[in-house]
């Protein structure tokens, strides 16, 4: 691998990811199917456009599933009635107001509900949500499966984080025996895992969601290159109706817009050219980017030669990239790393938290580029699908040595070896 400083330089003095991470805050919420994420589709291609270079396009795919409304969630301590702070999650079938019994599961870990067996029944079940970027920690949609598939009523999972309201994320996968979800903020879990301990504990819930058919639509960019094959360069835009979703994803929009503007007059002399795709319905089960890959030939998947995903690439100092143990991607990292001289560590157990999955189950190499993998404490990812999913969260270092790496993993995995599956 050359010399990568040109584009350290550029990166540096020429980059604007910082102005396009504070405009796409600035469209709160940004859930799939919202005017948020409509607006911020409608920035992503003005920009592409003013490039100037390639062709900017859409693909539409259809998608149906439940967008929440709103979620109430009462227990009654004393003869004293108490609201508990609480949102209804994506996908979540609606419930209409009723009496559960709490059955407290703790991590909510598979052999937690092993143990429970048929107490799960009928009840509300209450899991704690996990710092999701540690190899060990076990995924909500793992905790709602365990729920529904053991005949629970009510999913209820409980932020792990406290002071920062109630935790999000999507539940069920529009499928007929899904269940009501509630996201929870960590004060409202607690209060019910102490009555739990000591009496049976019964509490009145609603879960009002709206069911809905939408056309997504994800964004494209393409710039061709000497030959047939291409790099993509990827991110999510949708997120979370409670936040400004900063980090997760506009750090990882932001970085790949601003590698577009920066390398798009290169790419035509390039070996492959560069695919930039901005995906949606990404927090509905990797909906978008599951749509586009099983809309590709066999002949243009083997174009591709790999997936650069960007989701949460800020947070911690710490990058990392979620490889799926591919060693050709891993070399790619491993030549970039040491050309830029920021660290990147591999993470190489097949991690189905982001678009990159999809690519990699359809057999195209792919990574995930994130920020504080295995840093529970000290990472600001703890935050992501919460309230203080914020602009502030966002360290500008941090944002633009993701900006260099990214550069410099465009430009070696369009010009170096092609990556093997």
């Amino acid at each position: 691998m050359t010399d990568r400083t040109p584009y350290i330089d550029r990166v540096w003095h020429e980059g604007r990811a910082d102005a396009d991470v504070r405009a796409v805050s600035g469209f709160f919420g940004r859930i799939a199917g919202s005017p948020a994420a409509d607006a911020t589709r409608d920035y992503l291609l003005a920009e592409l456009r003013s490039i100037g270079l390639g062709t900017v396009r859409t693909i539409p795919f259809p998608y149906e599933g439940f967008m929440p409304r709103s979620g109430a969630l009462a227990t009654t301590v004393g003869g004293l009635r108490r609201e508990l702070a609480c949102t209804a999650l994506p996908n979540s079938p609606s419930l209409a107001r009723t009496s559960l019994e709490v059955v407290d599961l703790g991590r909510g870990t598979p052999e937690d509900f092993a143990a429970a067996g048929e107490r799960v029944r009928g009840r509300a079940v209450l899991v704690t949500h996990e710092f999701p970027f540690s190899t060990g920690h076990v995924h909500r949609w793992v905790k709602y499966r365990e729920a529904k598939e053991r005949g629970a009523a009510l999913f209820l999972i409980a932020n792990n984080n406290r002071g920062v309201g109630p935790v999000v994320g999507s539940s069920g996968r529009n499928q007929p025996d899904d269940i009501p979800a509630l996201g929870l903020s960590y004060e409202a879990g607690r209060e019910l895992a102490r009555q739990s301990a000591f009496e049976t504990v019964v509490v009145d819930a609603e879960v009002l969601t709206e069911r809905r058919a939408w056309t997504g639509e994800n964004v494209v960019l393409e710039i061709p290159g000497q030959t047939e094959e291409w790099v993509v360069l990827s991110a999510h835009y949708d997120g979370h109706a409670v936040s400004e979703n900063a980090l997760d994803n506009g750090s990882g929009l932001a970085v790949a817009l601003d590698t577009a503007r920066l390398l798009a007059a290169d790419v035509g002399g390039w070996r492959r050219g560069l695919r930039v795709m901005f995906f949606t319905f990404e927090e509905w089960g990797l909906s978008g980017s599951k749509a586009y890959v099983e809309s590709l030939t066999p002949q243009e998947r083997t174009a591709i030669s790999v997936d650069l995903n960007l989701d949460t690439v800020v947070g911690h100092p710490q990058l990392n990239a979620l490889t799926g143990a591919n060693a050709s991607v891993e070399a790619l990292v491993r030549r970039v790393s040491n050309a830029t001289g920021v660290p990147i560590i591999p993470v190489r157990p097949v991690r189905s938290n982001s678009d990159h999955y999809n690519f990699q189950e359809a057999g195209i190499p792919a990574l995930r580029l994130i920020a504080g993998y295995e840093e529970p404490e000290t990472s600001l990812t703890r935050f992501l699908l919460t309230p203080s999913d914020t602009l502030d969260m966002i360290d500008p270092v941090q944002l633009k040595t993701a900006a260099i790496v990214t550069a410099a993993l465009v430009h070696e995995a369009a010009t170096g070896p092609r990556v093997e599956r």
